[in-house]
């Protein structure tokens, strides 16, 4: 039982040493020329290539003094931790800055432009409002004016209608009149005319 025991904490303190960083970090090169990028953990191994200062590395994991790490192109090696830093670089971070900077300078921009477009709408609306304003203002002019004349009319049709009995009475009166004289005058002559006979026989 003993020996069972001793054998699982060996073999766990031998995983955990041979994988000391099952979730990954990263890393940055600190500020120095070059970090030797090697093939294993040791001056010994052959170097692969070098890495600048602030160059991005994904630590995977870690054996005495050195970092297994991965590049952004996707090379794995391993560096000399002592040159490792986890702190963002300052040239990144201005960089980082820089890029936001100019985001915002660009939606700034872009709002600008569209607080100018808006503004031009809000302008034109206002004229279209007046004008509009204007429009009803004198179609309301000229529904009074309309009012006023259909009075006129409707009074000037009474009156035309008033003058119009007005003169038919008056050719009546006088048609009537001439009747009336040449009956006058019909009875007049035809008593004489009698009278006259009545001598004469």
């Amino acid at each position: 039982m003993r020996l069972f025991f001793f054998l699982f904490i060996s073999l766990s303190l031998f995983l955990g040493g041979v994988s000391g960083y099952t979730q990954s970090r990263i890393g940055y090169v600190t500020d120095m020329l070059i970090l030797t990028f090697r093939q294993g953990p040791g001056p010994s191994y052959e170097v692969l290539k070098t890495l600048e200062s602030n160059t991005r590395l994904t630590i995977l994991d870690e054996r005495d003094n050195y970092y297994k790490v991965r590049l952004s192109s996707g090379d794995t090696g391993w560096v000399d931790k002592q040159f490792v830093t986890f702190e963002t670089p300052k040239a990144q971070i201005i960089e980082t800055m820089t890029e936001e900077y100019a985001a915002l300078e660009k939606q700034f921009n872009t709002l600008s432009e569209t607080h100018k477009q808006l503004k031009d709408k809000m302008a034109d609306l206002s004229e279209n409002t007046d004008d509009l304003f204007q429009v009803l203002q004198k179609n309301k002019d000229l529904e009074k004016e309309n009012t006023q004349l259909s009075l006129q009319v409707e009074q000037l049709e009474k009156k035309s209608a008033t003058l119009f009995k007005t003169a038919m009475i008056k050719w009546f009166l006088a048609g009537f009149g001439v009747i009336l004289v040449g009956w006058i005058l019909g009875q007049t002559v035809s008593g004489r005319t009698r009278r006259r006979n009545s001598l004469l026989g």
